[in-house]
C-alpha cells in the first residue's frame, strides 16, 4: 500500500471513531445540556409581601415535589398552576407570580424534582410531565379545586410541560404559553451547533409540543417577546398556527426571553387575565 494512501485509511478511521464518540457523549449528556437546575432558594412569597403555605408533595421512592400555595383573598379565585422554565427554581419566578396574584389569582408554584427544594434523581422529560400532572392532582383532589377553575400557565420549557399536561386534562380551561418553541430538536436545529449530528435518531429528550397541540382543543394564549435570543419568536408563531379552538399570539416588542412581564407592563397581566377568563377582545 501506498505510504500516503495509508495515511488516508488511517485519517478516516481516526474520525469514524471521533465521530463515534461524539454521538454517545450526546446520548448521554443531553439532559444535562437541557435542564439546569438550581437547588438554592433565594427569595419566597414573603419577601414580596405574598400570603403562602409551603407544600411537600409525596412521590415514588421517596422523592418529594416543593409547593408554594399562594392564595387569593376570595376564596372564589381561579388558580393558577404555574410551570416555570429548564433554569433557576421557584425563588426566581415569584416577580411574575406577584402579578398574577395581584390581579385575581390563586397560583400553585411548583419545583420539578431535582430542582430547589424538590427532592429526586436528575430531571428527565418524562419526570417533568409526572411531576406537573402530580401538581394538578394535588391542586384537583386535597385542594378540592374545580378543574374548570383551574388554569395553567408555561414559561420556556414550562410551556412544552403544559401542553403536555393539557393532552392529559383535556379539561383544562386554559393555558398561557409564553417563549416556548416547538420541539427541542427544532432547537437544536436553529442554533446550528449540532447540524453535523444525526440528532433525530440522538435525542431522548423530544418535548415536541407541535405534535400535540393537533389534539387539543382549549383556549391556548402564545407570548413571545420579539427579541428573545434563545427561543425565536416565529417557533410561538407556528405553535399559534398550529392550535385549533379559541386561541391569540400577542408578541411583545423589545422583549426578550426573561423580562417579558417587565417589558409589557401592566398589560401583560390583564391580557392574560382577560383571554383566560374568556374575553380576548378586551385590548
Amino acid at each position: 500500500m501506498v505510504p500516503w494512501f495509508k495515511y488516508v485509511i488511517y485519517g478516516v478511521e481516526i474520525g469514524a471513531v471521533a465521530y463515534f464518540l461524539a454521538c454517545l457523549t450526546l446520548i448521554f449528556v443531553q439532559r444535562r445540556l437541557i435542564f439546569i437546575p438550581c437547588q438554592t432558594i433565594e427569595a419566597t412569597p414573603a419577601d414580596y409581601g405574598l400570603p403562602y403555605e409551603s407544600v411537600f408533595i409525596p412521590m415514588p421512592r421517596e422523592e418529594t415535589i416543593h409547593g408554594w400555595w399562594i392564595p387569593s383573598p376570595s376564596p372564589e379565585a381561579p388558580v393558577l398552576l404555574y410551570l416555570h422554565g429548564n433554569g433557576g427554581n421557584v425563588g426566581a419566578n415569584l416577580p411574575r407570580v406577584q402579578r398574577y396574584y395581584a390581579i385575581g389569582f390563586s397560583v400553585f408554584l411548583m419545583d420539578y424534582r431535582g430542582y430547589g427544594w424538590s427532592e429526586g434523581r436528575f430531571p428527565s422529560e418524562s419526570r417533568m410531565y409526572e411531576d406537573a400532572e402530580t401538581a394538578w392532582q394535588y391542586l384537583v383532589n386535597q385542594r378540592e379545586i374545580p378543574p374548570e377553575q383551574l388554569y395553567v400557565f408555561g414559561h420556556s420549557l414550562g410551556g412544552a410541560i403544559a401542553l403536555e399536561l393539557a393532552t392529559r386534562q383535556p379539561q383544562i380551561p386554559g393555558l398561557a404559553i409564553e417563549g416556548s418553541f416547538t420541539s427541542i430538536i427544532d432547537m437544536a436545529r436553529d442554533r446550528g451547533s449540532y447540524s453535523w449530528l444525526p440528532i433525530n435518531w440522538l435525542l431522548t429528550q423530544r418535548f415536541n409540543s407541535l405534535k400535540k397541540l393537533r389534539s387539543l382543543d382549549m383556549p391556548i394564549l402564545f407570548i413571545h417577546g420579539t427579541d428573545d435570543p434563545i427561543v425565536p419568536a416565529e417557533m410561538s408563531q407556528t405553535l399559534y398556527q398550529a392550535a385549533s379552538g379559541r386561541k391569540e399570539l400577542w408578541f411583545v416588542e423589545n422583549a426578550g426571553h426573561n423580562d417579558v412581564a417587565a417589558v409589557a407592563g401592566k398589560a401583560y397581566e390583564k391580557r392574560i387575565w382577560h383571554f383566560l377568563q374568556g374575553n380576548p377582545s378586551y385590548f
